[in-house]
């Protein structure tokens, strides 16, 4: 069993070859995201009344919090 794992692991040994795959959103919820975060100082129920007449969305006020915090995750490593 080794020598077949070892057959399939070549292709792998090339640093250019990435292995897994890269998560991306859709463009319009990257819009949505960036805009809340933009407005991120503003009461959420404040946010969730925009959201819905600028994007046509209906968001959850705990959803944009969680929206604004993972954006903070993602936006700390860059």
């Amino acid at each position: 069993m080794y020598p077949t794992i070892k057959d399939f692991g070549k292709q792998y040994l090339d640093q250019n070859v990435k292995i897994g795959k890269i998560k991306t959103k859709k463009e319009s919820i990257q819009k949505r995201n960036q805009f809340i975060y933009e407005n991120k100082h503003l009461p959420r129920r404040q946010i969730q009344k925009v959201v819905k007449y600028s994007f046509n969305e209906s968001l959850d006020y705990e959803y944009i919090g969680k929206i604004i915090s993972d954006e903070k995750k993602r936006r700390k490593k860059l």
